[in-house]
């Protein structure tokens, strides 16, 4: 089905559910402000975009600094890229990003399935609505994920897509380490969370697209724009998110700090590879 209205998931229970087709959209449309600041500091010389572009840590552009050879964003598109339930990325960036996108990061590293590269808004909820409209189809499943995250779990992708099936809605989450307090605005302690019962929230996130539509309509922009992600979109209009086993390795790049641990696990994956090559 192409372009048209939005349609209700197709009836009867969760898991006859047909999964096709699934879409993704991938954000990158942020501003990168604390890494801009921190990448500032003395003792942070990290890569900037090639060819003396503007893009890079000057201005902040967590996507468009180097990880390892290629740029994160590349990195994280050549994943998502590999999921072969995944027919169509449509890559949200910043508005003067779409060309330098389209041209150093999808033409140059030759990476498929690419839709199309559109401007995003000021926020990432405005970034994701812009992404929905702009989908091939407007049936069936879509795959939300963040431009840097870059170490896309693919062996977890399966079960998460199964999940979504059952609920129409899934997550990745890994489980809590450090002991969580509650602070009140004294900056006293309320109270100790309970761990075993947190999990801190990855991306990639499966929704059945009329869901998550629905629930970008319902909140409204402004109420969107507090949800730090679009699960909480969906939690809010009282619908279940199942929670798949994520990765630990499936860092988001925020800070400077960030960056040096993705190139730790960017390296010790290609001495995996070849290791696992010489047998």
């Amino acid at each position: 089905m192409g372009r048209g209205t939005w349609e209700e998931g197709r009836g009867g229970r969760s898991e006859n559910i047909v999964m096709e087709p699934l879409q993704a959209i991938v954000v990158a449309a942020g501003h990168g402000k604390r890494f801009r600041s921190q990448a500032t500091e003395p003792g942070y010389p990290l890569k900037a975009g090639r060819r003396g572009s503007p893009v890079g840590v000057a201005n902040g552009d967590k996507p468009y600094v180097l990880l390892g050879s290629k740029p994160i964003l590349a990195h994280t598109l050549e994943q998502i890229s590999r999921i072969a339930d995944v027919e169509h990325i449509t890559v949200v960036v910043a508005p003067d990003r779409v060309d330098y996108c389209r041209e150093e990061v999808v033409r140059r590293y030759a990476i498929c399935k690419i839709s199309r590269v559109i401007a995003g808004g000021d926020e990432r909820p405005q970034s994701v609505w812009k992404g929905l409209e702009a989908l091939e189809e407007r049936s069936g499943w879509v795959l939300i994920h963040d431009g840097v995250r870059p170490f896309v779990p693919l062996s977890r992708i399966g079960t998460l897509v199964e999940k979504a099936k059952e609920t129409g809605a899934a997550v990745l989450g890994v489980s809590v380490k450090p002991t969580l307090k509650e602070v009140d605005a004294g900056g006293r302690v309320a109270r100790t969370l309970d761990r075993s019962r947190l999990c801190e929230v990855q991306t990639p996130q499966v929704f059945r697209l009329d869901i998550l539509h629905r629930a970008y309509q319902l909140a409204g922009m402004e109420s969107a724009k507090t949800a730090t992600d679009d699960a909480a979109l969906v939690e809010q209009m009282g619908h279940p998110v199942g929670v798949v086993e994520g990765d630990e390795t499936n860092i988001k790049i925020t800070t400077p700090f960030d960056l040096e641990v993705a190139e730790m696990i960017l390296t010790n994956s290609k001495l995996e590879i070849r290791s696992t090559n010489k047998f």
